[in-house]
């Protein structure tokens, strides 16, 4: 049904009116929804902002930090009884801890270089650390002292350890070189020198009777604890990196230029040459007219 007004002024306003209440209707309706997620979103921020600074306090207030450190740690042990940690440090120093307080021990800072390798004696009485100062230390665990520091290596000692009975010590370097030693005198008992790179893990056996030592190029090798010979070796390809050394390479370069250069090589004198075939015990002359005038010692060899 349709409704007029003499002028139809009247029709078009309510029309207006109808269009502006409805724009209004959608405009708040619009608004609502605006506000209800910003809501939700700031709920959640808050929520989310709550559970960061509570998950650090709680771990905080149940779990002690070992605090004391400014610096990356490059090795670890726990003591055999479980009450004691020690830490190596690049920051030249190496930290004995109390397992249950969080607390420092002592800290240790007879290293002039980064700390690489710790390990505890069996009886947890004395420490060992190895250092990229080509040295290796022995501390007392009680009173936190230099017992003895080794200075046998000529390269960064990377990996240190105890023997089962805490009588010896043994040390992996960088100068190629695994360093037995009399942890009672600070004696080097046997240098092992079979290892053609860097040596960087080192264990003893439980009996203690053997050694093992590991290098680059993929060698493990066995050794003998008393005699300090080795006992076994992982096997190496002929053209494994380790199985050469710079004469082995001297060798077999001039062996190739004998073998490959030296049968084709061209004796030049004027347009005529000497052509050597393979190598055999007879000296072939192809085709070279007036040969006798130009070889020594010939009658009609001419200058």
């Amino acid at each position: 049904m349709k409704w007029f007004s003499a002028d139809g002024i009247a029709i078009e306003t309510f029309s207006k009116c109808l269009k502006a209440v409805q724009w209004r209707k959608r405009s708040v309706s619009l608004f609502k929804t605006i506000r209800m997620s910003i809501s939700r979103l700031l709920l959640r921020i808050i929520i989310f902002s709550v559970f960061c600074v509570l998950l650090p306090l709680s771990l905080w207030v149940t779990k002690p930090f070992l605090t004391g450190h400014y610096s990356d740690i490059n090795s670890v042990a726990f003591s055999a009884d479980g009450r004691k940690l020690f830490t190596g440090y690049r920051d030249d120093t190496a930290i004995l801890w109390d397992a249950e307080s969080g607390q420092v021990i002592h800290k240790l800072r007879e290293h002039t270089s980064e700390v690489n390798s710790v390990a505890f004696s069996p009886d947890g009485r004395k420490l060992l650390t190895g250092s990229w100062d080509d040295t290796a230390i022995l501390w007392d665990a009680e009173s936190g002292q230099v017992i003895h520091k080794h200075r046998e290596h000529t390269d960064s000692v990377i990996s240190v350890a105890f023997s089962p009975d805490g009588r010896k010590l043994l040390t992996g370097s960088w100068d190629d070189t695994a360093i037995l030693w009399d942890a009672e005198s600070g004696q080097v008992i046997h240098k092992l020198r079979e290892h053609t790179s860097n040596v960087n893990s080192v264990a003893f056996s439980p009996d203690g009777r053997k050694l093992l030592t590991g290098s680059s190029y993929e060698t493990a090798i066995i050794w003998n604890t008393e005699t300090g010979q080795r006992i076994w070796q992982t096997p190496r390809t002929f053209w494994h990196v380790s199985t050469w050394n710079i004469y082995d390479i001297l060798v077999w370069f001039l062996f190739v230029c004998l073998l490959v250069f030296f049968p084709f090589t061209r004796i030049f004198d004027k347009g005529r040459y000497l052509y050597l075939r393979k190598p055999n015990k007879y000296l072939r002359i192809y085709d070279l007219p007036g040969i006798e005038n130009w070889i020594y010692g010939h009658p009609s060899y001419r200058r």
